[in-house]
């Protein structure tokens, strides 16, 4: 528990406030959170879901359709997101290989 108080003290000097309080811990532990995480889109998961009849359950067909409609969408947002991130990661060399090229005292990028 010391640590943590000592930890937060110190993300505390490195944030712009110079306050001792309680809150201004709270508020540097906060932007340091917000700093190393980063959201992501979750993916879509589809539900059953009946107009004329709310309280109708769904047939097994219907059940195994859903089951089988949720795997697809979740290898499809997966694959989404992994296009998202190899197209950073793409754009990230670029940069990189452009850097090197106008200013070769930069090491080249690593290619893999």
């Amino acid at each position: 528990m010391q640590l943590e108080k000592d930890l937060l003290r110190l993300q505390t000097l490195l944030t712009t406030s110079e306050s001792d309080d309680v809150d201004a811990l709270q508020a540097a532990a906060d932007e340091s959170y917000e700093q190393a995480f980063s959201k992501t889109d979750g993916g879509t998961l589809w539900h059953f879901h009946q107009e004329t009849d709310p309280t109708a359950s769904p047939t097994t067909s219907e059940l195994g359709f859903l089951n089988d409609l949720n795997a697809y969408q979740s290898v499809y947002s997966n694959m989404v997101r992994e296009v998202s991130s190899t197209r950073w990661q793409l754009f990230a060399k670029w940069w990189q290989y452009g850097k090197y090229l106008r200013c070769p005292e930069f090491p080249p990028p690593k290619i893999c």
